[in-house]
């Protein structure tokens, strides 16, 4: 049976994904594994529904199948960057920058 295209078809993914986002991740478990595969389908069919209209919150999630488990876990930025020779390197996604000159302003006091 085809995946809907319809965004309404999907109504009973929010509540769920919104809890694993929540916790960090979560297992979902399905009485076989191809309800498990089905499901997943689903939730990625969602998830890409939910980009076309701008909702981007389920963007950072991975859809693992463990037989009938269907194992929801949060994209991770890297861990730890290493130059060749093992000297760490740090990824500036600029909030940080954002974040100091925030800070500088506040203490300028020039927000208030």
């Amino acid at each position: 049976m085809p995946v809907s295209k319809q965004l309404g078809s999907y109504s009973d993914m929010p509540p769920v994904l919104d809890k694993v986002i929540k916790a960090g991740g979560g297992r979902l478990t399905l009485p076989t594994k191809g309800k498990a595969i089905n499901w997943r389908q689903r939730a990625h069919k969602f998830r890409k529904l939910s980009q076309e209209k701008g909702i981007e919150k389920y963007d950072n999630l991975v859809f693992e199948l463990d037989e009938e488990v269907v194992v929801m876990k949060i994209r991770q930025p890297y861990q730890e960057l290493t130059t060749l020779d093992g000297k760490k390197l740090k990824l500036d996604d600029g909030l940080e920058a954002e974040a100091e000159k925030l800070a500088s302003l506040i203490d300028e006091g020039d927000i208030v």
